[in-house]
């Protein structure tokens, strides 16, 4: 059982209680005269929000931002093979950076952690189905998203020499199959 300010997770079950523990426990996720509670709640909202999990998705963004700039930087992302062994036959510089090529361990790890805090979302709003859910989520993301699309597709090419590659057909059915989110459904 993990439990801060009265709020108790207990593992047997997988649920988040809102009452005290029966065991006294010294283990807290964060302590809190370092970091502040290792658990926000707000009582009346029902909403649990655990706060160590935002730094573990941000060192899982960084690992993944560390890997593209070092692939950006000396333009291989790995060591070469030289038959059975690696290849070391490289700068200095990219075998003191090396570690960073462990960054792709970042995107399953926010994937994981990210998948646990929406159901945990869910859990905690205390809705039986998931239409208001999705509801809610879709139009949190989609209008980000929707600026985005229009941003790409409408300011970045009058800013740039940009030409569609062979194949993929106009802007606006380009466009279109991604406003509407079925731009792998639909094909030219």
């Amino acid at each position: 059982m993990f439990h801060s300010d009265g709020i108790i997770f207990d593992m047997r079950t997988g649920f988040w209680e809102n009452k005290p523990p029966k065991i006294k426990s010294r283990f807290k996720l964060i302590p809190d005269q370092i970091h502040g509670p290792a658990i926000k709640s707000g009582v009346s909202q029902g909403k649990i929000h655990l706060s160590f999990l935002d730094g573990i998705r941000g060192l899982a963004i960084l690992a993944v931002f560390l890997i593209h700039s070092l692939g950006a930087s000396f333009g291989l992302y790995s060591l070469g093979w030289s038959g059975l062994f690696r290849d070391f036959h490289v700068s200095k510089a990219y075998l003191a950076l090396y570690p960073l090529t462990y960054g792709w361990v970042g995107v399953p790890i926010f994937f994981v952690v990210s998948g646990f805090c929406i159901h945990l979302s869910h859990q905690s709003s205390g809705e039986t189905g998931w239409l208001g859910f999705i509801n809610r989520r879709f139009f949190r993301i989609y209008p980000a998203y929707l600026l985005a699309v229009c941003v790409f597709f409408f300011v970045w090419p009058a800013t740039q020499s940009a030409h569609l590659p062979p194949g993929t057909g106009n802007w606006h059915s380009i466009f279109w199959r991604f406003t509407i989110l079925v731009m792998t459904l639909i094909s030219e």
